[in-house]
């Protein structure tokens, strides 16, 4: 299995571990079926402490690089045989903002909501990404743009992806989610994980 570089392209994977040897019934025959990749979403918001401040961040663009992106599955056991070799970027842009002035922006929603959690992909541009630990080389990068007061530029944020799971396992799991919340403060931008 390769995984596609375009996110916009990308499908679930599924399993079924193979019932074999059995007998012919007149019901159907129930198989589990279970996912087989990581399922990865961004949100973001804006911190407390930002409500007296006027400026616009926008969430431009979220990447995700040197991440293993070919392997073998164990139809049998769901395990991954990673090709150590082969590995993808992927790229997801955004075009919904942030406002503190509680303008018009994308969110469509007063100022007060621009402080809590929005998603940034829609249901069909989630990353599916390949089940792996995550070494040195896999980053999170994202980009920000300013505009308002004094704040007009754009900024790019990087973190180590194994650095962010907060159950130290430093692993996508397959079957899981992963969702990792952008928190602006000022140019400054922390990242939360949540798995499920």
């Amino acid at each position: 299995y390769t995984g596609e570089g375009d996110v916009t392209k990308q499908v679930d994977l599924l399993r079924a571990v193979p019932f074999k040897d059995q007998a012919k019934i007149t019901s159907a025959l129930a198989f589990d079926m279970k996912h087989a990749l990581t399922r990865t979403g961004f949100q973001a918001q804006l911190e407390a402490g930002e409500e007296a401040k006027s400026y616009t961040a926008t969430v431009t663009n979220i990447a995700i690089t040197g991440v293993k992106n070919k392997g073998t599955l164990n139809l049998d056991t769901g395990v991954w045989t990673l090709d150590g070799t082969s590995t993808a970027d992927y790229a997801l842009t955004v075009t919904k903002g942030i406002n503190t002035t509680g303008g018009n922006h994308s969110f469509n929603t007063g100022t007060t909501a621009d402080f809590t959690a929005r998603a940034l992909n829609s249901d069909d541009s989630y990353m599916m990404l390949m089940p792996q630990v995550l070494g040195t080389a896999p980053k999170l990068s994202i980009t920000v743009n300013y505009t308002g007061g004094v704040m007009n530029e754009t900024v790019t944020s990087d973190f180590d992806l194994k650095d962010l799971l907060v159950d130290g396992s430093g692993e996508w799991k397959a079957g899981k989610g992963v969702t990792y919340m952008i928190k602006i403060k000022g140019k400054f931008v922390n990242i939360a994980v949540y798995t499920w």
